[in-house]
């Protein structure tokens, strides 16, 4: 139970609360959902608000305060429980020698209590070990100011009474050597001269495997401006070029993402929770944010070794080939939840270099499995901060591999938008709360984790890839498939693959220069839109209140009822759909507005054969037409004659020689009918085009965003669904 009974004071999810307060949630044995993760969430961001000794002298306080009986409380084995996870996982916070020596003088307290001796077993292998030679989060978190004194010895100099003659007993034991992950100083894919000694190197070297199919850690630790220079292998094409790609289209799809997956799980499984926070607080090119680097660094390679096997054929039809074969393969990392290479691979599928193949993805385009290429793109899309990879991965079960752009890019965001402390000085940990369960949300894939056998020849032949800079890329892009050349019959076939392909281009039927008027007509994607949108569901509307009340816009008469209810069903749909499309330009959401642009073509194309439906109509009764609008005429008169004359006089006949030019009036109408028509098909038609031209407007814009910083070796900048925040204060 917690001394200070500090529940009423941490009710309110947006109050602040003070150190004590937290520690008290935070050695609380009382189960409470919202703390479910209070601990390893704690420890990673703990040192941002308070220092090491002094976590540990509020640790030992309450320790103490329990008192020493037969058995240790309930709150002393959660203390327990939390040094040993915290020395296990963080032992550079025990950088000061003051924070060491606390931690031995309270061992030595407690083993003069026989029940407490399991307690002083377990921790002291952890506490006398060898100090930590470095402190990487000094970066970002607080620090004891007490020098360290560097020695290879363990710490048992501070140890007395007892303590000391446990120590005698206990074997010294190391850190892990995963704990703190190096980078080597080769800067290139190398290998002994002699076969057998041959060795894979991955994301700089962090990922190693030797002829005999073991992972290999380096241990010396490079500059980080070398950690993406391997992307840059070979500076020129070679032979074995041609016979790696051999070896790739000659494996299985699956046993490929198996050895990519493999790659990508080394890189994951070494992630620490800090080093997220040392890469969005301190600078991202800190050797203290190793592993992520790492990552953005093989991310990177994966991109250009898909692009640089894609551009590398010199015949569209084998280019193809290879496009179809790494679509097939992130089919296969997509089933293997290995979301992070399947987003590397699609990038290098939607490099510059490879969109403007026109004819590469025109062959494509033709084969079935293209239609899964499309799925997966909107699996990553974007839209709604990648909405629907967030409802995938919550859905994911098994092992995984989460993109890990878009998380890292939740927590700089986080980060950034909510202040540490609030106005009265008390920390303000939903913030930390927040960034907590996002990374846990990541690290919680490492387990369980992939059993894949990696496969040297395969990986061998994906590490010796040359791989081309963007440049190249580009210039051979331009080399196998030349720009088309710019007479009147090429353009047209060209604006007709653009439009079967929807291959996206800025503009179809408009300027250079979206925001400039011109004869032609050309209007603002965005306001022109918006207003076009407006007299549409205004006509709309207008067309579809006269048909209800069985008046037709452009007929006097129509002996058919049901087609003018089904002409105002027809525009009743399209004013809502317009409405919908207005929504969806005022958020400038890409799939929404693609999406109403096909809806309302599909519209505009049952209103217009209906219209065209209803002039034939209109043109085989012409003959009832004039009957009624002889009968509609006449009537009046002839009531008036027989009113007049009692009933004695006859009735004339007004339809001899057509009296009223009823013939007239009927082609008069068809005249306007069919002028009306050939408006409709005109305005609505361009007003439809021009909201296509919109949403591929949008979908350029997002990819050339992404694809610049994937070029960089960045994280994709990409709109938030954050908490609102209220000076300082998260409102959820």
């Amino acid at each position: 139970m917690s001394r200070r009974g500090s529940k009423a004071s941490c009710d309110s999810l947006n109050a602040g609360l003070a150190v004590d307060d937290i520690i008290d949630r935070l050695v609380s044995t009382e189960y409470n959902e919202q703390d479910e993760n209070i601990v390893p969430i704690f420890l990673t961001f703990f040192r941002r608000f308070m220092k090491p000794c002094e976590l540990i002298d509020q640790l030992v306080e309450r320790f103490k305060h329990d008192g020493f009986s037969s058995s240790p409380t309930a709150q002393q084995k959660r203390i327990y429980n939390i040094l040993l996870l915290w020395l296990s996982h963080h032992w550079n916070d025990f950088y000061a020698p003051r924070a060491r020596r606390l931690m031995v003088l309270f061992l030595d307290h407690i083993s003069k209590h026989e029940s407490y001796t399991p307690i002083c077993d377990s921790l002291a292998p952890l506490v006398i070990r060898e100090p930590p030679s470095t402190d990487p989060d000094s970066c970002w978190g607080l620090v004891d100011e007490e020098q360290p004194v560097f020695s290879n010895k363990k710490d048992s100099g501070y140890v007395s009474g007892t303590f000391h003659l446990l120590l005698q007993q206990t074997p010294p034991q190391s850190p892990r050597e995963d704990s703190v992950p190096r980078l080597p100083r080769q800067r290139y894919v190398s290998h002994s001269e002699s076969e057998g000694y041959r060795r894979a190197e991955f994301a700089g070297g962090m990922i190693n495997i030797d002829a005999s199919n073991t992972p290999y850690a380096p241990s010396t630790l490079t500059n980080a401006s070398n950690w993406t220079s391997y992307i840059s292998i070979m500076n020129n094409f070679r032979k074995q070029d041609q016979l790696n790609l051999k070896t790739i289209m000659g494996t299985s799809d699956n046993h490929i993402a198996k050895q990519l997956t493999w790659i990508e799980s080394q890189l994951f499984s070494r992630i620490q929770p800090r080093e997220f926070l040392r890469y969005i607080v301190s600078n991202q090119s800190s050797s203290n944010s190793s592993m992520i680097l790492a990552s953005i660094a093989h991310f990177n390679f994966i991109s250009s070794w898909v692009a640089t096997l894609i551009i590398s054929q010199s015949r569209a039809s084998k280019r193809a080939n290879v496009f179809l074969k790494f679509i097939s393969i992130a089919v296969e990392l997509r089933n293997m939840n290995n979301y992070n290479s399947l987003m590397a691979v699609l990038a290098g599928m939607n490099n510059a270099a490879i969109l403007r193949l026109k004819q590469t993805r025109q062959i494509a385009a033709t084969k079935k499995i293209y239609k899964q290429f499309l799925s997966l793109e909107r699996l990553m899309s974007t839209d709604k901060s990648f909405c629907a990879y967030r409802m995938a991965l919550r859905a994911s079960k098994g092992s995984g591999i989460p993109y890990l752009g878009i998380h890292t890019q939740d927590l700089v965001s986080l980060a950034e938008a909510n202040k540490d402390f609030r106005s009265d000085g008390t920390v303000h940990w939903d913030k930390y709360r927040l960034m907590g369960e996002t990374i846990m949300s990541i690290i919680k894939f490492k387990h369980p984790g992939y059993t894949i056998d990696p496969d040297l020849p395969l990986l061998l032949s994906i590490a010796d890839c040359p791989i081309l800079s963007e440049d190249e890329l580009y210039k051979k892009s331009i080399l196998v498939e030349p720009k088309a050349n710019t007479n009147s019959n090429n353009r047209l076939k060209e604006l007709w693959l653009r439009l079967k392909m929807i291959i996206p281009r800025e503009h179809i039927i408009h300027s250079t220069n979206p925001y400039v008027r011109k004869c032609c007509g050309c209007i603002h994607l965005r306001i022109g839109n918006t207003f076009s949108c407006l007299i549409w569901a205004g006509l709309s509307l207008y067309f579809a209140i006269l048909s209800f009340q069985t008046k037709s816009p452009f007929f006097s008469y129509t002996s058919v009822p049901t087609a003018l209810y089904i002409f105002g069903t027809i525009n009743l749909v399209l004013f809502g759909v317009c409405l919908g499309t207005l929504f969806c330009l005022f958020l400038r959401s890409e799939n929404g507005v693609r999406a109403a642009a096909y809806i309302i073509g599909i519209n505009v194309f049952i209103l217009l054969v209906d219209v065209f439906i209803n002039t034939i109509l209109f043109i085989v009764q012409k003959g009832t037409y004039v009957e009624w609008c002889i009968t509609a005429a006449s009537s009046p008169l002839n009531n008036q004659l027989l009113s007049a004359s009692q009933g004695e006089q006859q009735q004339f006949n007004f339809a001899i020689k057509d009296f009223y030019n009823c013939n007239r009036t009927w082609e008069d109408e068809l005249k306007f009918t069919i002028l009306c028509a050939a408006l409709i098909i005109v305005l609505y038609s361009y007003w439809t085009f021009c909201l296509f031209s919109y949403a591929i407007k949008l979908q350029v814009n997002t990819r050339a965003a992404m694809l610049k910083y994937y070029q960089q070796g960045m994280l994709p900048q990409v709109p938030m669904m954050m908490p609102h925040v209220n000076n300082g204060d998260i409102i959820l």
